[in-house]
């Protein structure tokens, strides 16, 4: 045997190992039967119950949860959904931006979980590039952080500070998730129908609520029409599924920036993308592809947010920006809108606190929480020292003695 014929032979053998192993990944995450188990139900309750075990909802399903589960794992077998299938929808306001939130019962929430933890996540993860760190057990936004550093360091030593860093941002990122890519999605990692019905059925069930509420009884129609042929777009916030079809639907992006185009400084955080390259040319014509592709995809960047800057200059990353100094130094500072957002909280706690809505425990908790995380995540010295300053003159030095920037 030539020594060209040793690594066919060995190129085969790997890939023969390969689809054996996936083919048993489909087997055990894939079926129905295998999924949808009362010990899957049981771990996902164990997860689901942290922290909220002081709802009345909560501590009512775990006094009945041998009943509950078998119930749901009964009728899911049966083809059907019995469960309680409530959703409560509340709107919150983020950074002055108004974001619906869907919750749903703790019963329904179970089931959920149990889909994700022993199919979604384990069939559609091993797919996903390194440098897509978001709602990944053991990565994270931290992970994150410290990988993006790992690249503009590794970049400087390629290029010193002559570099430039394309960001951008999604538009719009969950509401523009389509369905039928979520189902194509599904079916490519392996999911039997059985499985991509119950994955879509959570996927629509919040659209569903919103549709029937509306009077028209035409546009009624339509828009149910097109929800149950899969022409609908939307995913939303709140549920685990969203979450991980959020990072599963751009995964052919990732791919194409890292492996088709080669770039090796690419990080994607949900809707946030940053990628480090030496020619500006060059990331021009690649947002050109970045734009064709994300439109095969459904999705749109957002114009606003979308830009490549030098390196020297600074770009913001996850509530951190990043300078380069000319001679290689890498400076992190805080995002100057998350300042001006926690000074103006202080000064609204005051007025809250004054007016007995708010203890002064829950503000120092607050700002403790911010400058805890302010020195961990950036050089951040001044502005410590200064939101330090702000709060001990709005609330008397409360719980501060000892405390230094």
């Amino acid at each position: 045997m030539t020594n060209q014929e040793r690594i066919q032979a060995r190129i085969a053998r790997d890939k023969a190992r390969k689809a054996e192993k996936r083919k048993a990944q489909i087997e055990q995450h894939g079926t129905f039967t295998n999924v949808i188990t009362m010990q899957a139900l049981l771990r996902s309750l164990q997860r689901r119950r942290k922290d909220v075990e002081w709802k009345g909802s909560v501590q009512s399903y775990i006094a009945h949860a041998p009943v509950k589960m078998k119930r749901a794992k009964d009728s899911l077998w049966a083809g059907r959904l019995d469960v309680n299938r409530k959703i409560k929808q509340m709107t919150i306001c983020e950074r002055g931006k108004k974001r619906n939130i869907h919750a749903i019962m703790i019963d329904s929430r179970v089931i959920q979980g149990a889909l994700c933890d022993s199919s979604i996540t384990p069939l559609t993860q091993p797919s996903l590039i390194y440098d897509n760190p978001a709602s990944t057990k053991g990565k994270g936004v931290s992970h994150a952080r410290r990988r993006i550093v790992r690249h503009i360091e590794d970049q400087v030593r390629q290029s010193r500070s002559d570099f430039y860093a394309l960001v951008y941002d999604f538009s719009g990122f969950f509401d523009s998730i389509s369905h039928s890519l979520c189902r194509r999605k599904l079916a490519e990692a392996g999911q039997d129908e059985q499985l991509q019905a119950l994955t879509m059925y959570f996927i629509k069930m919040y659209q569903e609520q919103d549709i029937s509420l509306i009077t028209d009884k035409s546009e009624k129609e339509r828009l149910m029409e097109e929800l149950r042929a899969d022409r609908a777009c939307g995913a939303t916030l709140g549920s685990q599924i969203s979450q991980d079809m959020a990072l599963v639907v751009p995964n052919e992006l990732d791919h194409a920036i890292k492996d088709k185009a080669g770039i090796r400084h690419y990080i994607r955080y949900m809707d946030d993308g940053n990628i480090l390259h030496a020619d500006k040319d060059y990331l021009r014509r690649l947002l050109k592809s970045i734009k064709r592709l994300c439109a095969k995809l459904g999705l749109k960047l957002n114009e606003k947010k979308t830009r490549i800057v030098k390196a020297t200059r600074g770009f913001t990353f996850l509530k951190v920006r990043y300078t380069v100094t000319e001679t290689g130094r890498i400076i992190k500072k805080m995002a100057k809108s998350g300042i001006v957002r926690m000074r103006r909280k202080l000064k609204k706690f005051r007025k809250l606190v004054d007016a007995g809505l708010m203890t002064r425990d829950d503000a120092f908790n607050s700002f403790k929480s911010w400058f805890g995380n302010a020195k961990t995540i950036a050089h951040s010295y001044r502005t410590r020292k200064a939101m330090l300053i702000l709060y001990n003159r709005l609330f008397n030095r409360y719980r501060t003695g000892g405390l230094i920037a």
